[in-house]
């Protein structure tokens, strides 16, 4: 098997992934650093990865060829895939545990990636709902009386949400002329415990700025 090059996926993108509702092929190179090909005994390709085919079956019992057929099963997976889905996937990659340590899978997994998931389930508990680009976010909450001082509040935070605990709620990064899109309750929640503006004026422009929203996330 050989050696993958990654992940490239720093701690914070990672934790980021494991947040979105679902990924692909990108995600899952950043997480891994294995591409499209062959890696030891699997296939990555754009629609998953999958057991690569073996002429040696042929020389196998029945029985071994349905213990084959069995984990071929187990560890495939398709794209796009839920954060819960692909974790599921890489547990059925772990070799046998041994005392006091789990596995070691077949693939490398970026640091913050399995915390998150398995940690903090609070956090993707406010996922969901409907999403905005960021410039929407912009205008709704002002944070700063002038515009320009409040776009450039804002530019920095959205741009490195991992700096300010905003990774939760970005729903979609941005790429070229695509803005990245946010839910505005994780926002609006942010904005409170952060004590960037009160409740009252929250839930004001949540009201007037987006459709209706369970009071009980603020």
């Amino acid at each position: 098997m050989g050696k993958a090059p990654g992940p490239f996926a720093s701690g914070a993108r990672a934790a980021e992934i494991a947040l979105m509702e679902e990924f692909g092929l990108e995600e899952f190179t950043e997480l891994t650093g294995v591409g499209i090909g062959d890696y030891g005994i699997y296939r990555v390709g754009q629609k998953g990865v999958s057991l690569r085919a073996s002429d040696a079956l042929t020389s196998l019992t029945v029985e071994e060829q349905n213990a084959v057929h069995q984990l071929a099963r187990k560890v495939t997976l398709k794209f796009p895939c839920e954060p819960a889905t692909f974790l599921s996937w890489y547990d059925a990659t772990r070799g046998q545990p041994s005392p006091g340590r789990a596995g070691i899978s077949d693939f490398p997994l970026a640091e913050g990636f399995e915390r998150t998931l398995r940690l903090e389930p609070s956090a993707r508990a406010g996922k969901g709902g409907p999403s905005v680009a960021s410039g929407e976010i912009i205008s709704a909450f002002l944070v700063e009386e002038n515009a320009k001082a409040n776009y450039e509040w804002w530019n920095r935070r959205l741009r490195h949400p991992g700096r300010f605990s905003l990774i939760g709620a970005r729903a979609a990064q941005g790429r070229a002329k695509i803005p990245s899109r946010w839910y505005p309750h994780v926002v609006a929640a942010w904005l409170i415990d952060r004590q960037h503006l009160s409740r009252e004026v929250v839930v004001r422009v949540m009201e007037k700025r987006f459709e209706a929203f369970p009071r009980d996330l603020l």
